[in-house]
């Protein structure tokens, strides 16, 4: 009985996350594809959509899912940003197209941290 129980509770838990992280799927494609430069416009979509989960899930808004959610968009634009960025192109001279590249990364990682305060402030959490 029991167990039959939690069986249950974990299945209603999976079904109600999965309709709100399917949500995510087509922004964060978007992500892992862009170009630094494209970034910025991305962001306000999938920080809509994480604001959504933590107002509306009954099981994904919690601190630690949130907090786990929000380091791997991190990661994404901080991989998205070092694959661009090219030392074989700095020192085969093309200098100008790699400080583009680093100014266009700069600016990626401006609008996320800019993104994500505006968030916050949204969900009135501006002091975490």
């Amino acid at each position: 009985q029991k167990l039959a129980q939690l069986i249950q509770e974990g299945t209603m838990e999976a079904v109600d996350n999965l309709r709100f992280l399917e949500k995510l799927q087509d922004p964060c494609m978007r992500l892992a594809a862009a170009e630094p430069k494209q970034i910025p416009k991305i962001l306000p979509v999938i920080l809509n959509y994480i604001r959504l989960i933590w107002s509306t899930s009954r099981f994904y808004n919690t601190s630690d899912k949130l907090t786990g959610l929000l380091r791997k968009v991190s990661s994404e634009i901080i991989t998205r940003c070092c694959d661009k960025i090219s030392l074989a192109q700095i020192f085969d001279g093309d200098v100008l197209g790699s400080i583009v590249t680093l100014h266009e990364s700069i600016e990626a990682g401006e609008a996320w941290r800019q993104a994500y305060h505006q968030t916050l402030v949204a969900m009135g959490r501006a002091g975490d």
